[in-house]
């Protein structure tokens, strides 16, 4: 049992968090407490807050990018074996489209975050249920939305059929 500095009720040491820079390496204020604090200073500082974090996302856009690439892919049920930071050491000195060489524009497409047509996309090679450093490749929104979910070597080969078809013109 150990006593809540803020409310001072006698606790379970469960309902604390862990500091190793405490004595007994628990927290002196129980989580209700520490998420009440929490909770009254966001909702005081609420926009300050949101300055902040558009400051951060306009100071950071790949490392931004690849924040909601990932958690975008998490979402929608893929199996991700990359982490952020990885992903983001992949990308850092990408400024074209693999296919098409297209500028990239990694700010966070256009003013209601709507991605435009050169923004970056991340594309998994061979459309398996998983996303890893040996799976992708970093295209523009339109080479990604024009290639869908053909493997690499389909979509080259329906780049050619196209050619073909059209090739005189």
């Amino acid at each position: 049992m150990k006593k809540c500095y803020v409310c001072e009720q006698f606790k379970d040491e469960l309902e604390f968090y862990k500091d190793a820079s405490k004595k007994d390496g628990i927290a002196g204020e129980c989580k209700f407490c520490c998420l009440n604090r929490v909770s009254i200073y966001q909702k005081i500082n609420r926009e300050e807050i949101k300055i902040k974090k558009r400051r951060w996302v306009c100071e950071h856009p790949k490392l931004t990018w690849c924040q909601n690439t990932i958690h975008g892919h998490k979402r929608r049920g893929y199996l991700i074996k990359i982490s952020s930071t990885e992903l983001y050491e992949l990308i850092k000195n990408v400024e074209y489209c693999e296919l098409c060489d297209e500028k990239l524009n990694w700010e966070y497409g256009n003013k209601n975050g709507v991605p435009v047509y050169n923004s970056p996309s991340l594309d998994r090679k061979n459309n398996e249920n998983y996303v890893d450093k040996n799976n992708i490749m970093i295209l523009c929104n339109k080479c990604n939305s024009t290639k869908l979910n053909r493997t690499f070597k389909e979509f080259v080969e329906y780049c050619k059929d196209i050619s073909e078809k059209f090739g005189d013109i």
